[in-house]
């Protein structure tokens, strides 16, 4: 076989010379497939699977294409002692993935979506979030204190706050919230290292085994406009602490909000302490003195139970649940929040290697576990004052479609 001027060694014919037999089986020239129809048929199935989120692995193809052959050619047929003769060997496989664009791919978290699929569902969270607003509204004397706080801060110079109060009325960027739980391992490392050219084996020392798998959960509430309230971590444990963990509890930063789980997980337990403290956030910079709160929520179990809004409307919260499977698109913790937190996190973790104080861990290559919380806890606390000086939270809502009106 010829290509360029070169002779291929016909018995491992190079990538585009496959290439160019794949495109002749597809074209007009060259020997057709023998199953065009039931391998499209195939072929469909398979999409099916992976749309659904559901593993398709070798076996389930050649197993479910035999029963394909069997249904779409039963005895009598033309075809049927070909279909019943017929081996999906594994060269017959990798020519069906050849001719149909189909590859073996390693799991990722980078969901795609069909936006058509969610547009009737986002628009009707959207629409709901205008009738609300509007009903909030019709309160003549919340909407009267608006106006004032609006003409104070006009009378202040405050020009962009004034057009934004009377823009959005009583649910306006200040008073609308989100809240969202990101998973924390101790160790948030990246694995990417600088190594020479040709090492076969790229090794990073850890501080003890386990480390980079989930061992907190960092619950973030936020909001479009001012100050944001306290970041919460929910560590592994029970609730009831002896004398070493209170010792350790007064080494955590009063700035940062600490509850226990024992999976460390955001249940209906850990949502209701965090309500309850939430209540108590009463920011400065509120433009003015306003009662009704929004708070929205996804569709996880412990943050839409009755227990958990009845304890937000103690603090005054309206809650809303946003649109199921969809958060990628309307949430603002997770379109990009969260991963600038969990990013700065890990780079004061690779900073901290570095110091003096991991060195010592990393020569008995273990830490304590409460020394990896006390750290966290700081962590949280400074990315969280860093994302003030480099992030504008209210474009992370407008680029979600969360509060416009």
């Amino acid at each position: 076989m010829e290509r360029d001027g070169r002779l291929c060694d016909a018995s491992r014919p190079c990538w585009t010379c496959r290439r160019n037999n794949v495109a002749k089986r597809k074209g007009s020239g060259g020997r057709k497939p023998a199953w065009v129809k039931d391998e499209q048929e195939l072929v469909d199935d398979i999409k099916k699977k992976r749309d659904d989120g559901l593993k398709v692995r070798a076996k389930f193809v050649r197993a479910h294409f035999k029963q394909i052959l069997k249904k779409n050619h039963p005895a009598g047929t033309s075809m049927h002692d070909k279909a019943f003769r017929f081996k999906t060997s594994s060269g017959w496989l990798r020519r069906l993935m050849d001719r149909n664009e189909l590859t073996w791919r390693k799991k990722n978290n980078k969901r795609t979506f069909v936006a058509d699929k969610y547009i009737p569902a986002i628009r009707a969270y959207l629409n709901n979030l205008r009738r609300l607003r509007a009903q909030v509204n019709d309160d003549r004397e919340a909407t009267a204190r608006l106006e004032r706080a609006a003409e104070r801060a006009g009378e202040a110079g405050r020009e962009e706050e004034r057009r934004e109060q009377l823009r959005w009325g009583l649910l306006d960027p200040w008073v609308t919230f989100n809240v969202d739980q990101v998973p924390l391992p101790f160790a948030v490392d990246d694995g990417i290292t600088m190594d020479f050219v040709g090492a076969k084996r790229v090794w990073v020392k850890q501080i003890g085994s386990g480390l980079d798998k989930r061992q907190a959960t960092l619950q973030l509430c936020i909001r479009a406009r001012g100050e944001q309230p306290k970041p919460c971590l929910i560590f592994r444990g029970g609730q009831k602490r002896n004398k070493t963990q209170r010792d350790e509890l007064k080494k955590y930063d009063e700035d940062v909000v600490v509850l226990w789980q024992k999976n460390a997980w955001a249940d209906t337990e850990v949502c209701l302490n965090w309500a309850k403290l939430i209540g108590k956030f009463k920011p400065s910079d509120f433009p003015c003195d306003n009662p009704t709160k929004l708070m929205i929520v996804d569709s996880l179990n412990a943050q839409i139970s009755g227990s958990f809004e009845a304890e937000l409307k103690r603090a005054k919260f309206l809650l809303r649940e946003g649109v199921k499977n969809a958060t990628d698109i309307w949430q603002p913790v997770d379109a990009g929040i969260g991963q600038h937190y969990k990013r700065l996190i890990g780079q004061f973790y690779d900073e901290w290697l570095e110091s003096d104080h991991a060195l010592q861990y990393l020569k008995k290559g273990a830490i304590p576990t409460p020394v990896w919380r006390i750290l966290l806890t700081q962590w949280s606390l400074d990315s969280s004052k860093y994302m003030l000086t480099i992030v504008d939270f209210g474009q992370g809502w407008q680029s979600v479609e969360a509060i416009r009106g």
